[in-house]
């Protein structure tokens, strides 16, 4: 009797290991349960597919694998190293993730002493990290993309006639060295490039964070935009129809410049920003400038703007205003804190609900003259005194 329950011990005891195994395993990332059991445990863990080797070569093989089997391409922390272009090239939706980010500024992750998944373009001048290409529903998550000084374009969107693009989402990226982040489109008459969320995404020392080439590439959504050392964040030279909710920036140019416009893309607008307005120039940014062909309305609503370094040897530019609007261009700015003079117009409208002013916008008015028409009420000191309200049409 006391051999038989030694066996009965044994046996369950063995049995409560093999549980207790397999419910840690299944609680493991799916890429360390796969390294710590060699081939994947559970069939849940094969739906995460990692590339054969950390460069370009890899990452094709990678996401022509994923198109056609199924599952996510999973990325784990390191350096990928592209040294030509990744092409998702008719592809179906699926997920590309990495584990993380890392430090905007210090990309080989001694700031925050985090390592990031990190695409680093080592090849030529001028050329294209990935370029996705008559495809729908591409999701990128949780990594950052690297042009190394060097790349022209990290990401770069096109369709054909009869084959789309679009549905992308961007979340957790971050965007930095490069000419072009994103850009939509390669000729203004092509199709589609558009319907695109961005979530919590960053431009980091890029000339230019989206460009949009083409007509039809509108409704782009950004929740939480951080903009840092870029030229022009959003160059929307035709499409349009952009939501950005939350928002900050600091060393900027120029946060938006309108291009075309039109009635069925024009729309762009901005919630809860808090820019500072001094460009990677090291002069006065510009929130936008907007001389459509068509036409645009912009709105800004609950936007702060604040300070920054200036270079005094550069040529000032201390009078440049924050809007820089063109016949054909309607802004309507609520709630703002505007630091910086606010309009250059050429026949634009303006229109300004409760914002508050250092000095008093009648002078301000009176001074420059714009053309077109002007209508600022309710407006305020820093301290909330009431200030005398402006109306100009001309």
């Amino acid at each position: 009797m006391k051999s038989i329950g030694k066996w009965v011990f044994l046996i369950g005891s063995a049995s409560l290991v093999a549980i207790l195994l397999t419910q840690t395993t299944r609680q493991l990332p799916p890429a360390v349960a796969q390294i710590a059991g060699g081939a994947p445990i559970a069939s849940i863990n094969q739906r995460y597919q990692t590339p054969r080797s950390y460069d370009a070569d890899g990452l094709q093989e990678l996401f022509d694998r994923v198109s056609r089997n199924g599952g996510v391409a999973y990325l784990p922390v390191g350096v990928y190293r592209i040294n030509k272009t990744v092409r998702i090239s008719g592809m179906g939706p699926f997920r590309i993730e990495g584990e993380g980010y890392g430090d905007w500024f210090n990309p080989t992750g001694s700031g925050f002493k985090c390592q990031p998944t990190r695409l680093l373009w080592t090849g030529p001048d001028g050329g294209t990290m990935l370029h996705i290409e008559k495809s729908i529903g591409q999701s990128i998550y949780n990594m950052q993309l690297d042009g190394n000084r060097k790349a022209g374009k990290l990401i770069h969107l096109t369709a054909e006639p009869g084959w789309g693009t679009g549905n992308q989402r961007f979340e957790r990226v971050v965007f930095r060295d490069s000419d072009v982040a994103i850009q939509c489109g390669a000729r203004e008459d092509e199709f589609n490039n558009g319907d695109i969320v961005y979530d919590e995404v960053a431009f980091v020392g890029c000339n230019t964070g989206l460009r949009v080439v083409n007509h039809q590439s509108v409704n782009h959504y950004f929740h939480t935009l951080y903009i840092q050392h870029t030229g022009l964040a959003l160059d929307f030279q035709r499409g349009g129809n952009l939501f950005v909710s939350g928002w900050s920036g600091g060393t900027f140019d120029l946060l938006l410049k309108v291009g075309y416009g039109g009635p069925n893309a024009g729309i762009f607008h901005f919630l809860g920003g808090r820019p500072e307005m001094n460009g990677k120039t090291q002069r006065y940014a510009r929130l936008v400038e907007a001389e459509p062909q068509d036409s645009a309305h912009i709105i800004f609503e609950g936007t702060q703007e604040t300070g920054g370094p200036y270079d005094m040897k550069l040529p000032d530019n201390k009078d440049a205003a924050a809007f820089k609007l063109g016949p054909r261009a309607t802004v309507n700015v609520r709630y703002h804190y505007h630091m910086r003079p606010a309009l250059e117009s050429t026949g634009g409208t303006y229109i300004d609900e409760n914002s508050r002013w250092h000095g008093a916008p009648a002078d301000q008015f009176a001074a420059r003259r714009p053309a077109g028409r002007v209508e600022i009420s309710q407006p305020a000191d820093i301290k909330g005194a009431k200030l005398d309200s402006v109306n100009i049409d001309q």
